[in-house]
């Protein structure tokens, strides 16, 4: 291939990866084109907010020190990886957050030479190396299915939508608008996706596309 014409690809979590990459100083100069599709930096999945998931599973495992980032960095390291995957640290509030897992890329507390995301993801795009290269973003149909299999397991999380239609808005957009214009953006998603239907687990298929 041509080494002054390297294009990075990548798909849903490979999108968010490729848009990264567009953004880290760690691959500045590295690639020429970008195309992150199904996925960028701006969907809430692709950053775990600054939490204590660190501290919580070290305390379902036993540990009863502090919370300091290294006695639970050192407990941790003494306790065996198949029983570190035995748990799950999200809260229900987490789960109504938007929050799929609890570790993933974050904003690094400490800034060194090997950090990869240094700030908030917003200000990483913002001051991007590559704002200036050539990048197509995009998506695919249906692109709500991976969630298919837990919707159905838990019915609940649809029906329930009728009296929480707040959790229509993405949570990274929650956090920057008052409750007023969550509201209202709230009612023209749940306008979109089920027009004057009342949201149920009978119209899965309406938010998956």
């Amino acid at each position: 291939g041509d080494v002054n014409n390297i294009t990075v690809f990548g798909e849903s979590a490979g999108g968010c990866s490729t848009h990264y990459m567009m953004c880290t100083e760690q691959t500045r100069g590295l690639f020429h084109k970008a195309i992150p599709m199904s996925g960028t930096l701006h969907n809430y999945w692709s950053n775990t907010p600054p939490a204590d998931f660190a501290y919580r599973l070290a305390k379902v495992n036993g540990y009863e020190g502090e919370n300091n980032d290294r006695q639970v960095l050192d407990y941790l390291r003494t306790v065996p990886a198949e029983q570190l995957v035995n748990h799950s640290l999200l809260t229900p509030e987490d789960r109504r957050n938007g929050l799929i897992y609890a570790f993933g890329p974050t904003v690094e507390p400490y800034v060194m030479v090997d950090c990869v995301a240094p700030k908030p993801q917003l200000e990483m795009v913002r001051d991007a190396w590559s704002n200036k290269l050539p990048a197509m973003l995009g998506g695919t149909s249906f692109e709500g299915l991976f969630m298919y299999p837990a919707l159905k397991a838990n019915p609940k999380g649809m029906d329930s939508l009728p009296q929480d239609l707040l959790r229509l808005t993405p949570y990274e957009v929650r956090v920057l608008n008052t409750e007023q214009q969550n509201l209202e953006s709230s009612k023209k998603m749940k306008q979109l996706y089920f027009g004057d239907d009342t949201p149920s687990s009978k119209l899965i298929m309406n938010f998956m596309d």
